[in-house]
């Protein structure tokens, strides 16, 4: 993805023409070019945005397992694991929150897991919901 804002020394954003020249901030949109240098941050183009939205649904193992983006989140420069939430079939369906690495499902235990049929990202608890 292009970006369309560049972080200064003092963490301010601004956004830059294709000139490289920075455009000068006011008022409001001082706060609307810190949204999109946020998105931008995220690495993700519109449509992978659009498809993580979707994703508030189970989704069948059978139908596809999680891409990169999905299971690995991204702060600044450091990575991590976003948690996830599986269906595991055995006599009944067990659910766990686990991590993925693109081969294989696990806790923070390193307890693995097997059979599982269903997954979505985990949605975190807000009080305001």
């Amino acid at each position: 993805m292009k970006r369309l804002t560049a972080r200064a020394a003092n963490l301010k954003t601004s956004a830059v023409n294709q000139m490289g020249h920075a455009y000068i901030q006011v008022d409001d949109m001082d706060e609307a070019m810190e949204k999109l240098s946020s998105y931008e941050d995220t690495g993700l183009e519109p449509e992978e945005v659009v498809d993580m939205l979707a994703l508030t649904d189970w989704i069948s193992v059978d139908k596809r397992l999680p891409r990169r983006e999905e299971w690995m989140g991204t702060r600044g420069n450091d990575h991590y694991l976003r948690r996830l939430e599986i269906a595991v079939e055995s006599d009944t369906i067990e659910y766990f929150l686990v991590f993925y690495d693109g081969y294989k499902w696990f806790d923070k235990f390193g307890r693995t897991y097997a059979g599982v049929v269903a997954w979505k990202i985990h949605e975190l608890y807000n009080p305001q919901n």
